[in-house]
């Protein structure tokens, strides 16, 4: 069975019903069998969007917690909205979520993703924009937009986008101007344009 999704939106519904469970990070097997590839150092913008990436489809839990900002929010696409899921959550939860998503043995009682993968298209060809976010108007934050595919199996269902898929990733630099370490604060699930 084939359900067409934004991609939080399987998410959200893990954290619904999320519990903590416990993960192995020691597993680095890619998902898709191809060339173990190297988690990036975060001293570059888009390095955060490529280590996302991979994490994801490593389902390495704590290589997605280096990532986050302490203020992280992530915003649910508007039609995902609804029926007990909130418009955004914070850095807590999703990773609670993502914790029960990568796990490869389920959290209790909860249900087991046999396979993640993600893919967040042409990384080498975004281009960033500044923003001065009104909640810290002393620094400039940097956002991207790309669009996204994935795919999510928990047990006969399987989990895909609409196509046209995107979703923006704001960035700010919790380093210095010489040494920049970039995290990920805002995660916009921006759905399809369908």
């Amino acid at each position: 069975m084939r359900n067409k999704t934004s991609f939080l939106f399987v998410i959200a519904l893990l954290a619904a019903v999320m519990s903590s469970c416990i993960f192995d990070p020691a597993e680095k097997k890619n998902e898709g069998g191809g060339p173990v590839e190297s988690f990036l150092p975060l001293n570059e913008k888009v390095n955060v969007l490529s280590n996302l990436q991979l994490a994801y489809n490593r389902r390495i839990i704590t290589e997605y917690d280096k990532l986050l900002d302490l203020e992280f929010v992530f915003f649910l696409a508007d039609g995902d909205v609804g029926g007990g899921l909130p418009v955004s959550w914070d850095r807590t939860t999703e990773i609670g979520t993502n914790k029960c998503l990568f796990d490869r043995v389920g959290c209790p009682g909860k249900p087991v993703a046999s396979s993640v993968t993600m893919e967040l298209m042409n990384l080498n060809q975004i281009q960033w924009t500044k923003l001065i976010p009104a909640s810290a108007p002393d620094e400039e934050w940097q956002t991207t937009t790309v669009f996204y595919n994935f795919q999510i199996e928990i047990g006969d269902t399987k989990y895909v986008p609409y196509a046209g898929a995107k979703a923006q990733f704001t960035v700010r630099n919790v380093g210095t101007d010489s040494q920049p370490k970039w995290q990920l604060v805002e995660w916009r699930d921006l759905g399809a344009s369908n």
